[in-house]
């Protein structure tokens, strides 16, 4: 028998544009002046590209501020991404592993560029294959200036490495199985706008592809925004018992 445990669904509430007002006669929009972004974070990358499970991962790169003001308050989000080999992979997105803060308190002059190092541990338990480590950069903890924070797939840095002698991908969430309220929900896409007061219905599968019995529990959070400010933003937090006969599909849950 196997044990699991999954982190399985982030419900973000967003708005959909951003402007300041001063009068009724004076709108302008926030992109007037800033450049979504302009904080290019392609250098970060990690010092091999083979790894093993229970490794030390060091990434090391520029944080580039590419405007021509200060950047204060600034902080490096990131998410670690098991790259799917199915065709279905593009529409749906690849399986979130992981995510972490990396680093906050940045401050950038303008024009300027700030060297970032971390350390990564991969968990002895990791499956093989390949991964993304996409990076985000946010101000106060709520202004993307590079990458979409609740977004999986608008990141604002992407860099690949692979994991060798690692486990099987046996237990996963059918990504392509979610719906919301009946209809088929695409992780590459934004959320759906439902009205105030709305009774919302999530379903979704959880494969066992091994061949044994997988028992474990899933942790449901559903937070407002992103995860990255959880006492501010989190709405609801519990955890389901679930088990899976080998080689099956879960019931809808």
């Amino acid at each position: 028998m196997t044990k699991i445990k999954f982190l399985v669904f982030t419900l973000s509430i967003i708005p959909l544009f951003s402007f300041a007002q001063s009068s009724t006669d004076d709108l302008f929009s926030c992109f007037d002046h800033y450049v979504f972004g302009s904080i290019n974070l392609d250098s970060i990358a990690p010092e091999k590209f083979n790894y093993s499970p229970g490794e030390i991962i060091n990434f090391k790169g520029l944080i580039e501020n590419e405007n021509n003001y200060p950047i204060v308050n600034g902080l490096i989000f990131a998410r670690l991404i098991h790259l799917g080999s199915s065709e279905n992979s593009f529409k749906y997105s690849d399986t979130v592993v992981d995510e972490f803060l990396v680093k906050e308190n940045i401050n950038i002059l303008a024009g300027g560029a700030y060297p970032l190092t971390f350390e990564y541990k991969i968990p002895d338990s990791a499956p093989e294959g390949k991964y993304h480590l996409a990076t985000y950069f946010i101000v106060a903890r709520k202004f993307n200036l590079s990458g979409v924070s609740f977004l999986s797939n608008a990141y604002g840095g992407l860099t690949e490495f692979n994991i060798q002698n690692g486990l099987s991908l046996n237990h996963f969430l059918d990504r392509s199985s979610f719906k919301i309220n009946g209809q088929e929900y695409v992780f590459r896409n934004f959320n759906p706008v439902f009205p105030s007061n709305t009774d919302i219905t999530i379903a979704f599968q959880v494969k066992n592809t091994s061949d044994i019995q997988a028992q474990g529990e899933i942790l449901y959070k559903f937070y407002k925004w992103d995860s990255i400010t959880e006492e501010e933003n989190l709405i609801q937090s519990f955890n389901e018992p679930i088990s899976i006969n080998p080689k099956k599909f879960s019931q809808n849950i």
